[in-house]
């Protein structure tokens, strides 16, 4: 059995602040008091400890009423959360919660399957660590559609299997400039989990960009799979934003500082360990 509460302010019902659901994709926020569905399963009669939350854009209703000079926030609300219902893939993500692996690949791989769906199912299998799906993400990766390339790189980073690297690195170093930071994101997992030296070289030629969310991504990458190689190029993207501080900052500049002090350091430490 499936329910679905949907309420104009939410009155809390949800996992704890951390652990467990709270930690896997669309639980609910605990801090979230505007317009909200809160879908969970019954198996038996029984709760399932299975609960997931869609939610608007906006968290007060009757200002964003207003804005769009609608009558009646608590019907402006609850139509705006029965598009985002409508949008939102729950036989996909109930299927993966069961583990539903084979279902999944055999929804991804009917061409009449939607873009949106198969971004989500690609989702999914990351979360999954589904091995078997790899040699479809590996085409995903080359896609033209850019939403399904970026999941693809994720989804593979997520599961961390050794034979996707020689590929991220051929897309990270000639595919689609919008697709490199997801790449380089996941490049770095499985390049630290099998502690694979081959991924330095590509990264390090990505730092050469205008790109700030790009080199933020390559940044922290690096830091994943510390090698000293890479410590005086980071230095040198470090040097001139040292005096760039304060509320008025750029908040990408403050990203890329964040992941160059982190990365920086994991290099440093790593050399005092050896």
């Amino acid at each position: 059995v499936f329910r679905v509460k949907c309420e104009q302010r939410k009155v809390y019902e949800g996992p704890s602040a951390h652990g467990g659901d709270a930690d896997l994709p669309d639980s609910p926020l605990r801090v979230w008091k505007g317009p909200a569905c809160q879908l969970i399963y019954l198996l038996e009669e029984k709760k399932m400890g299975w609960r997931k939350e869609v939610r608007t854009e906006f968290q007060d209703s009757i200002q964003a009423a207003e804005a769009a000079k609608a009558p009646d926030p608590g019907a402006y609300a609850m139509a705006k959360l029965k598009d985002r219902l409508e949008e939102y893939d729950f036989p996909v993500l109930i299927t993966a919660e069961w583990g539903q692996e084979d279902r999944l690949l055999k929804i991804f791989d009917d061409p009449s399957t939607p873009q949106p769906r198969k971004v989500r199912i690609i989702s999914m299998l990351g979360y999954l660590f589904s091995a078997k799906a790899v040699p479809r993400l590996l085409t995903a990766l080359k896609e033209p559609d850019l939403a399904v390339a970026k999941a693809a790189a994720v989804a593979l980073g997520n599961i961390g299997q050794k034979e996707s690297i020689p590929v991220m690195i051929e897309v990270m170093r000639s595919g689609p400039r919008e697709l490199r930071a997801e790449v380089a994101k996941g490049l770095g997992i499985v390049g630290a989990l099998h502690g694979d030296p081959s991924i330095i070289p590509p990264l390090l030629e990505a730092l050469n960009t205008d790109d700030l969310a790009l080199k933020t991504e390559v940044v922290w990458a690096l830091g994943k799979l510390p090698d000293r190689r890479a410590y005086e190029p980071l230095y040198q993207i470090y040097k001139p934003l040292q005096s760039i501080r304060g509320p008025d900052a750029d908040p990408q500049v403050k990203k890329l500082k964040e992941a160059l002090n982190w990365s920086m350091k994991q290099i440093d430490t790593w050399e005092y360990i050896q």
